[in-house]
Formats: structure tokens, C-alpha cells, sequence
């Protein structure tokens, strides 16, 4: 279980509580004998709206998470063989590049860990892009399916908004050049639904609470141009999980040697514009309308997430929020470097075969992983819960009710808690030493991990609960995992 989504399985459950659309509710921390709604705009619900009601239906939601990611898989590989298709490119062509897709770490990492939107957006996406091209027309019904289009993709996941807008742009863009021949009609209308859509999900969700694109750090717009370089490189890379193997590389937990990985992206951001350039003239003359959208579409996403990540934002520069512009590039490189002279297609098939060799074996790294890890009373297998920490935890919620108070680590690790309430010091929860609970209810337990944390730290969780008195708290251990109760 991947925290974001374990985040959202929390509001689920939430939400099967009382609380309404897309609030999580947990104890007050002014006062914890009773509860508050927060609504969670930071992500997109359908992470858990295709799971949750199958474990409500009567599954576990391991097997709700199994069966969604499976579905999304599946109609992502139909979808995108469907689009590559679609824009005329051979039939090898198209297997070619969804079997890169398939042998990639990106493609095997949510049957490892549930990613929720990342693998929604990879089954989603190509039945937007599909869509787009049918109603490039933009006739008034086209626009108006559009918007709804929109809300889906955004139910989806966030990032999916930005890259459907350059889409949408990059249909219409050319309407506008040359100067003295603009055609009017198709970008006004797409201004208009593009105004629309943003008018209703702004006062919808951005205004509802924090998001991950809003400045956090501070803008650096002096690093524009490094952002706008890196994120041609990102695009490259995720094709083939390039980043993702480079952080495994180079910040292994226990053995980091870079804090951030923008230098890598940025040293492979001109051999990356090379390898595109190169393609899109081997393109041109037998592709030149694909060309001219996944130029268009790729300058307008790049543009874009720089000026996000300039402004400030939360996000990390990772392949993850440059995948859709991948797959949409990928069919295009595979088509030019398969009719390419041996010396780039040798070498270039050989650095996706690699990359292949990395993703299926990745795979069986984490089925190992999985099947030595606790399995959890929902059916998921946890990654930061040991044995005898999910038993100490059994054993002491057994009876637990609404007056129970629950102070976990990580979101996945709360999921355990039935009938309590559970306090998260997590993600965008931590806050540990400046954060205090005032009030008292009639028990609280602080469940805690030595592996993660330490004396000092324990000690800091404990004197947050202002009002009990620290020298009353009962520990009890089990292995690593400790649970002080009172």
C-alpha cells in the first residue's frame, strides 16, 4: 500500500462513517474527545472510489486494489494500442512500443505496490486522447463532452489535468499560425470550455484546501530554463522507468549519494531533445499530423510542469508526472529507431531490453518483498509493519470503539484500526514536535516503530498529548514495534 493511497482509503473509510464527499475525518486536535472533517483536495478520489465499493461489496481490499489495477492494465494496453493505431503507425510498431511499456518497472510497480492514480491514468488517458481526436472539431456537444471528459480524467488523477489541457491546446495552436490566416473558431471554443472546467474544479477543489502545485518552497523562477531542460529528459526517461532505476541507484535508503535527483535530469536533457528531433524528422514525411501533436502537446506539458516546479511546488522532478507525454512519444522513437541504421537501433534496442530485464526482475524483487511482509486484516500486505507489530496491534484494538484514540506512524498502518479513531503523523500530517492534542477521551494509544523512530522522537509524540501526564503511559512491547497506552 502506497501512503497517498492509503491517505485516501482513510477518507474512504470516512466516508462510510458519515463524513461527506472526499473529508477525512479524525480526532480534533484541540480537542480529542471529538472529531473534525478536513477535505482533502492534495488528491484525486479515484484511488480509492473503484476500490473502496468493492470491499464494501464484500472483497478485501487487497483484492479490490488487485482487481482495479488489473482492469486499468488492461484497458490501458487496448487503449494505447488503440491510439498509436490510430495515428497510423504500423501494427509492429505499436506492439513493439506497448511491449517496452509492458517489460517496464513503471508497468510492474502497481502489482508490486497499489499507486492508485498512476496506473488509473495509464488505463484512462489514451481514451481521452482518443476522444480529443474524434472531436477535434470542437462542435458546441463535442466541447461540452469534453468538460466531462475532464472531470473524469480528473477523477483520475490530478496531474492528468495538465497534460489533457496541452492536448487540448496542441489541436488548436495551429489554428492560430500563420497570423494572417487565423481560424478563430476552434481556439475560442477551447478557451471558453478550458475557462469553464477551470472556474468549476477551482471552486470546487483547489479553493477546498492545499494542493501539491501550490508554492511551498518559494518560487525560483531562475531555474525556469533548468526545470524546462529537465523535464524533456523526464519525458524520455519514463518511457522506460530511466528515472526510476536512477533513484534506486543513487538513493537507496541507507546508501544515498544524491538528495535530488534534478542534476541527473538535467545532464540528459540535451541528449533527450536530441533523440526527439531526430525522430520527428524521420516522422515527418509518413506521420506529419502526429508529429505535429506530440511536438505541440510535448512543449505545452513541459512549459507548463516547469512553471509549477519554478513556482515552488511540492512535487519532485520524476518520471511518474512526465508518463502520459512518455507513452504518447514512445510509439514515435520505436517507429524511427526500428527502420534506423544498426548503429542507433542496436544500441538503443539494447538499452530497452535492459531497461526490460529491470522492470520484470523488479517485479519479482517485490513479489519476494510481499510475501515476507504481514498481511493485514484488509488483505494487503504492509511495508512498514512488521509481524509482531500488526500482532501487538491486533491484540491491543481488540474492543477498541469510538473512544479509543490511535496515533500511528503512516497512513497504511492506520487502515488497521476498526472502530477507533486513528491520528496520522505522515506525509503531509508531519508535523512531529510542533503539533500538540489537547483533551482527553477515554483511552489513546500510540502505536510507534523503532526501526523509524527513536527515543527522542518517541518521547516527542508522547509530550504532544498535553494532557496526560507522561509518566502515566503503559508500554508494551513486541520485537521493535512498541505501543504506550493510557
Amino acid at each position: 500500500m502506497y501512503s497517498d493511497s492509503a491517505y485516501g482509503f482513510l477518507i474512504w473509510d470516512s466516508m462510510l462513517r458519515g463524513a461527506s464527499f472526499n473529508d477525512w475525518r479524525l480526532p480534533d486536535f484541540a480537542d480529542i474527545s471529538r472529531d473534525q472533517d478536513l477535505f482533502m483536495p492534495v488528491w484525486s478520489p479515484g484511488q480509492y472510489l473503484f476500490a473502496g465499493p468493492l470491499e464494501w461489496a464484500g472483497l478485501s481490499l487487497g483484492a479490490a486494489m488487485n482487481i482495479v489495477t488489473t482492469a486499468f492494465t488492461v484497458l490501458g494496453l487496448v487503449g494505447w494500442y488503440r491510439l498509436y493505431r490510430s495515428w497510423n503507425f504500423p501494427a509492429a510498431s505499436a506492439l513493439l512500443a506497448l511491449g517496452i511499456t509492458a517489460g517496464s518497472r513503471h508497468f510492474a510497480l502497481p502489482f508490486g505496490i497499489y499507486n492508485g492514480g498512476e496506473v488509473l491514468l495509464f488505463g484512462g488517458m489514451p481514451w481521452f486522447l482518443l476522444l480529443l481526436g474524434r472531436w477535434a472539431a470542437l462542435a458546441p456537444r463535442q466541447a461540452v463532452a469534453l468538460v466531462a471528459a475532464l472531470v473524469v480524467v480528473a477523477f483520475l488523477k490530478l496531474s492528468g489535468i495538465v497534460f489533457a489541457l496541452a492536448a487540448l491546446a496542441a489541436i488548436v495552436v495551429y489554428d492560430v499560425w500563420p497570423l494572417r490566416q487565423i481560424k478563430w473558431r476552434r481556439p475560442l471554443t477551447a478557451a471558453v470550455l478550458v475557462t469553464a472546467f477551470m472556474a468549476a474544479f477551482y471552486f470546487f477543489w483547489i479553493s477546498q484546501g492545499w494542493t501539491a502545485i501550490e508554492a511551498k518552497n518559494g518560487a525560483a523562477w531562475a531555474s525556469l530554463p533548468s526545470r524546462f531542460l529537465e523535464g524533456w529528459a523526464a519525458a524520455v526517461m519514463a518511457m522506460v522507468s530511466l528515472g526510476d532505476l536512477a533513484a534506486r541507484i543513487f538513493q537507496r535508503p541507507g546508501q544515498q549519494m544524491l538528495q535530488s535527483l534534478d542534476s541527473v535530469y538535467l545532464i540528459a536533457g540535451i541528449p533527450a531533445l536530441a533523440l526527439l528531433a531526430w525522430s520527428g524528422r524521420r516522422l515527418w514525411v509518413s506521420h506529419p499530423q502526429y508529429v505535429r501533436f506530440a511536438a505541440a502537446t510535448a512543449v505545452f506539458y513541459v512549459a507548463a510542469m516547469a512553471l509549477i516546479y519554478a513556482k515552488g511546488s511540492a512535487l519532485l522532478m520524476e518520471d511518474r508526472f512526465y508518463r502520459p507525454l512518455a507513452l504518447v512519444l514512445l510509439v514515435g522513437i520505436v517507429h524511427a529507431v526500428a527502420s534506423a541504421r544498426p548503429a542507433i537501433r542496436v544500441p538503443l534496442g539494447a538499452l530497452a531490453a535492459a531497461t526490460m530485464v529491470y522492470g520484470i526482475s523488479s517485479y519479482v524483487v517485490r513479489l519476494q518483498h510481499n510475501l515476507q511482509a504481514p498481511l493485514g486484516s484488509r488483505g494487503f500486505h504492509h511495508g512498514t509493519l512488521t509481524h509482531d507489530g500488526l500482532a501487538l496491534m491486533r491484540r491491543e484494538l481488540q474492543g477498541a470503539d469510538s473512544g479509543t484514540v490511535v496515533w500511528t506512524m503512516m497512513p497504511e498502518i492506520a487502515l488497521e484500526v476498526r472502530g477507533a479513531r486513528v491520528v496520522v503523523n505522515a506525509g503531509i500530517e508531519q508535523q512531529l514536535g510542533l503539533r500538540i492534542y489537547k483533551g482527553r477521551t477515554k483511552r489513546v494509544l500510540v502505536f510507534v516503530d523503532e526501526a523509524i523512530f527513536k527515543d527522542r522522537q518517541v518521547e516527542l509524540v508522547l509530550k504532544s498529548f498535553v494532557d496526560y501526564d507522561r509518566a502515566k503511559w503503559v508500554a508494551t512491547k513486541a520485537g521493535d514495534a512498541t505501543l504506550f497506552a493510557q
